[in-house]
């Protein structure tokens, strides 16, 4: 089985797909995929990437902030990333 461990379900384009997330996974899944770890880049689409998450029992997510978002002087925001955690699908954070 493979792992697609980085992918952006929630920033696909789906053209090819016929617009649909569902025959986008259908075929990652037709081609051996079996598992999908959907990256989380900010507070903004952590929502999205768990609703994926739950939406789809192969995928899993990942919350956090892009490395290029931080700034020098600011830390990143831990106390919410470790809440995140809580979540069943947040298999990790970054």
């Amino acid at each position: 089985m493979l792992v697609d461990s980085h992918c952006h379900l929630d920033r696909l384009d789906l053209t090819a797909h016929q617009g649909s997330l569902d025959v986008a996974l259908d075929a990652a899944r037709a081609r051996g995929v079996g598992h999908f770890l959907c990256i989380g880049v900010s507070a903004d689409n952590a929502k999205a990437v768990k609703d994926l998450s739950e939406r789809y029992n192969d995928v899993d997510c990942s919350v956090g902030i892009h490395p290029l978002d931080l700034t020098p002087d600011g830390a990143p925001p831990l106390d919410w990333l470790l809440q995140e955690l809580a979540h069943p699908h947040v298999v990790a954070i970054g």
